[in-house]
């Protein structure tokens, strides 16, 4: 195991390091949110049939968006993502 190292920062120093983790977080926030799929793109984008992803919104609850008066299911990567990774709603 490696043996922590302790490093002391000025006022300045930390500022400027929280800023830059401010920043990379609100970007990749950002960017992750204007990752709309259609039905046939978010099937794709994980590996798998629309059939399959109709299966698996339903039992696992993969959360989507339809636009008022329409019968269009988007899917954001963010969430996606997130059933990747073992995450499920209900």
């Amino acid at each position: 195991m490696n043996p922590i190292e302790v490093i002391t920062l000025s006022k300045t120093q930390l500022e400027v390091l929280l800023e830059e983790s401010a920043e990379r977080a609100i970007r990749k926030m950002t960017d992750g949110q204007a990752q709309w799929m259609q039905r046939p793109a978010a099937a794709t984008y994980l590996g798998i049939d629309a059939g399959t992803l109709d299966k698996y919104t339903m039992r696992d609850g993969i959360p989507y968006h339809t636009p008022s008066n329409s019968k269009l299911k988007l899917y954001n990567k963010i969430d996606l993502d997130a059933w990747g990774r073992g995450e499920t709603w209900k």
